[in-house]
């Protein structure tokens, strides 16, 4: 009877298991579709952070069931909420950026959302760091361009403990586009300098100028 219990309960915990991280995606959405909705029919100016790693501002004039337009200096963008990271106003905000340290976070196809040219910081199996600009991905392998914008990295995924995407510091997205853009073209391929520390503890002695470092995929 004991071992038929056991068993039952095997059964129920791992289909639950393996869908949580979906579970756990489909739950925000849900938050962030609420919240939006809350701010009601009128003009909410807000700032956002996206899951491709675009920071922006603007008013959102306009809810879906799935989206939200948000009205900007340069028009009109369509935003859909299982993209949305951070989202804060004056009648609220929300928060979905996860533990620096959280391990089995996200997924593989999370990496490739990255917009191109975005700073990144790849902690290594061994602990080891770099920091770089973002490019793509395939099924195996990240394509990055070193720190300094010159040359091509391919990283084997396997070799990926965790991949940040960093916010904010000195140069833009904008500014690592154009690195990202310029390195590219190269065929070349060097190994990355390792940073003093190493791990996640590279996280804490990140200068001012690299910018907010945000979890985005991790084993």
């Amino acid at each position: 009877m004991q071992a038929f219990a056991l068993l039952t309960l095997v059964l129920f915990v791992m289909p639950v298991a393996a869908l949580s991280q979906d579970d756990i995606r489909r739950q925000q959405v849900e938050r962030v579709r609420a919240l939006v909705r809350s701010f009601g029919p009128r003009p909410t100016k807000v700032a956002i952070l996206t899951r491709t790693m675009i920071a922006t501002r603007g008013k959102i004039v306009r809810s879906r069931e799935t989206s939200f337009d948000l009205k900007h200096n340069d028009g009109v963008t369509t935003i859909f909420y299982d993209n949305v990271l951070e989202l804060g106003s004056e009648k609220g905000s929300i928060s979905l950026v996860p533990d620096r340290a959280s391990q089995n976070h996200g997924s593989w196809s999370d990496v490739g959302r990255i917009y191109p040219g975005t700073k990144i910081l790849v902690v290594y199996n061994d602990g080891s760091t770099a920091k770089g600009f973002s490019h793509s991905i395939t099924e195996t392998v990240l394509i990055m361009v070193d720190k300094n914008g010159r040359e091509r990295v391919d990283v084997p995924r396997d070799r990926i403990q965790a991949f940040y995407g960093l916010i904010g510091g000195y140069g833009g997205v904008k500014a690592g586009a154009s690195k990202g853009a310029e390195g590219i073209h190269t065929g070349s391929r060097d190994k990355l300098p390792n940073l003093v520390a190493t791990g996640v503890g590279a996280l804490i002695g990140l200068a001012k100028s690299d910018g907010r470092p945000i979890l985005i995929y991790s084993r």
